[in-house]
This record gives structure tokens, C-alpha cells and sequence, in this order.
């Protein structure tokens, strides 16, 4: 989708990209600023847009594509699979969240975990359910996103395959220079990567630091601070352990923390940004929901708590803060192991796609 609501194209390291508008209520980008009301005729709209449909046809014929590999197609709406079927283009749907069981794509409402459809998803993604199975294969990048959308019907009958993600590898770094003066000799800095709101556990963080933390310990927030919680600048400024550094580089980030955390309340597709941390070398305290489980499992440095427990993130702090051992750092991924990770998931989209396409 263009950023600008324009058509264009350009080339980026030897790759082609495309960009087309939106044509519906509002652009994706302002989907935060939007009313209720306008959410929902987005939505609607959503559910089979016949205006995108026509513009991915155009794209569709003048690229002329072997094999369609799909990533997330909110704002293009489902319509684009009768497109490409039409088109006998074969075509795979990479499932990186809830969208085809849910308008918001995350499965969580009203701070609450949806352990079902609600009658208004369900009404507004019964088409899904059929169109689904035009596609040629299905990949989820966990077991937990797979499993979770196919035992709901969407894609029945469709080839799928499990591909975890993988993150770019990380930076060379001296490991004593990368943690000298960074952490207070006597405490742990904990950090938080992404979007400060509420579904992502943010202020279950804050009140769990807040009584589990000791004098010398630190939280460091980094990411985009949801307008609802605005109220949270002054927690931050009242107490002298927490910072918030708004959007920052993220090596810049990765350098400055001992442990990460992520809290999410809400059913996580995979959790990229935990496989960021452990690669390099930084331990991860994550909590169960979806596939965050999935991505640390084979990490000794990883620990999990159960999100369902109103006191669970508060005890694993407690445990992970009272052992220095538990935050320390190890060395960040060799080049040996991540090119053999690498070409694992080279070797298995490779593969798939060909079994099928």
C-alpha cells in the first residue's frame, strides 16, 4: 500500500516495488485516528473490496508472476485470492497474525483474550472461510498461528507448512565494551521493544516493576506510546528508574538493556523482536500467549510466566531481578549458526512453494 495514497514504482536493492493506494473509508495509517463508526464501514468494506480486487487485477497482469507469495493482505481484502485463482497463478498465504479470523487481527478485545469468533468476526469472515481454500499452500510462521487458524475451517484442505520466522542477524560487538556502564553495578535494566499499549501488557510491566524492582534496577520503554495512555508521561517522569526513549534505533536499544521483557496480553503470532534479543545474547522473559513460547523454547536464557495469572509477570520479575545470573549476557550468535538457520529457511519456502506451485 502507498504511504502517500499514490501509484509509483521503484527498485531497491535489485527488487521491484510496487505501490498502489487504498480505496476504502481511510488510509491504513489513519486507522488510529479514525471514529468508531468509521472503523467499522472500513471493516465492512474490507470484507470484500471490489475496488482493490480491480487494482490487484491490473498489477496482476501487467507483472505477469509464476507464484504469488502473499504476506499480509489487510486493505487489499480477500477479494485479491478470487483474482488470483482466476488468473490459475498459483499462490501461497503466509499467516503472520489473526486476520482471517479476526477484524482487528489480534484475537483481543475489551482487555480481554478471545478464545473464539465473536458473532460480528464470525459474520464478517464467514466468506473467508470459502474463499480460503482457493489457495495453493498456507505457511505459518508457528505452529500456534497455524494450528489456531485451520482448527477454525480457513484454509481446509490447503497444503500448510510451518516456517518460523527468522531476524536479520545482528551486529558484530564487542561483548565487554557492549556492557561496560550501561547497567548499574548493583541492578538489572529491563527493556521494552515495541508498541506502549494496553493489549501489549505495558501496564502490567509497570506496575510489576514497580513492585518487584529494587533501587539500582531500570526500565527502558522504546516504541510508539498509544495516544490512549498518554497519562503514562507522567509515571515516567515521577520515577527516576523508568526512561522512555520513543522510537530508537533498535542496536542503539539492544545495547543498553540486560533483559527483555515482553508481557503481551495478547495471542502472539510469533514475537520477532524476542528472537532479535536472544541472537544477541540478550536473556528474554516473555509471556505465554500464541507462539512467544514457541520462539524462546530452545533458549536456556528464556523464561516464561503464565499472562492469565494476575500475579505471574510480578513473581518471574522477582525471580529474574533476585539472580544476577539470570540476566547475564552470552555471546551474541555465531556466523556459522545463523547462515545454517538461514539456509534452513531458504531450503524449507524453497521447497514448499515448489512441492505445490
Amino acid at each position: 500500500m502507498s504511504p502517500d495514497q499514490g501509484t509509483s514504482q521503484d527498485h531497491h536493492d535489485g527488487y521491484e516495488i510496487r505501490r498502489i493506494p487504498l480505496v476504502n473509508i481511510y488510509p491504513l495509517q489513519d486507522m488510529g485516528r479514525a471514529t468508531t463508526l468509521q472503523r467499522v464501514r472500513w471493516h465492512i468494506k474490507d470484507h470484500w473490496n471490489s475496488a482493490m480486487q480491480i487494482a490487484f487485477t491490473f498489477e496482476l497482469k501487467k507483472i505477469q508472476p509464476d507464484v504469488v507469495l502473499l504476506h499480509n493482505i489487510t486493505g487489499f481484502s480477500i477479494s485479491i485470492y478470487e483474482s488470483l485463482a482466476d488468473a490459475s497463478v498459483p499462490f501461497f498465504q503466509v499467516l503472520h497474525d489473526h486476520y482471517f479470523i479476526c477484524l482487528y487481527s489480534t484475537m483481543y478485545r475489551r482487555k480481554k483474550i478471545c478464545d473464539g469468533q465473536c458473532l460480528r468476526c464470525s459474520l464478517l469472515r464467514r466468506r473467508h472461510l470459502k474463499t480460503t481454500q482457493f489457495a495453493t499452500g498456507v505457511i505459518g510462521v508457528s505452529n500456534f498461528i497455524l494450528n489456531r487458524i485451520k482448527s477454525m475451517g480457513y484454509f481446509s484442505g490447503v497444503p500448510s507448512n510451518v516456517i518460523h520466522n527468522l531476524s536479520d542477524k545482528p551486529p558484530k560487538i564487542n561483548l565487554t565494551e557492549d556492557i561496560s556502564g550501561v547497567a548499574p553495578k548493583l541492578g538489572c535494566t529491563l527493556g521494552y521493544l515495541g508498541i506502549l499499549t494496553e493489549s501489549k501488557g505495558i501496564l502490567d510491566l509497570l506496575r510489576a516493576f514497580k513492585i518487584s524492582a529494587g533501587p539500582s534496577d531500570r526500565l527502558i520503554l522504546a516504541g510508539h506510546l498509544d495516544n490512549r495512555l498518554s497519562h503514562l508521561q507522567t509515571a515516567f517522569n515521577t520515577d527516576s528508574r523508568i526512561e522512555y526513549l520513543g522510537v530508537v534505533e533498535r542496536d542503539f536499544f539492544f545495547s543498553s538493556i540486560d533483559c527483555l521483557v515482553i508481557p503481551s496480553k495478547v495471542p502472539e503470532a510469533f514475537g520477532l523482536v524476542a528472537q532479535e534479543a536472544l541472537f544477541r545474547g540478550i536473556p528474554v522473559l516473555v509471556s505465554n500467549q500464541g507462539g512467544l513460547p514457541e520462539v524462546v523454547a530452545a533458549s536456556p536464557s528464556a523464561h516464561v510466566y503464565n499472562a492469565r495469572d494476575p500475579d505471574g509477570l510480578t513473581v518471574a520479575l522477582q525471580t529474574l531481578l533476585s539472580d544476577h545470573d539470570q540476566w547475564q549476557r552470552s555471546q551474541v550468535i555465531s556466523d556459522i549458526y545463523y547462515s545454517a538457520l538461514q539456509q534452513d529457511w531458504e531450503k524449507s519456502y524453497e521447497g514448499f512453494l515448489k512441492m505445490y506451485a
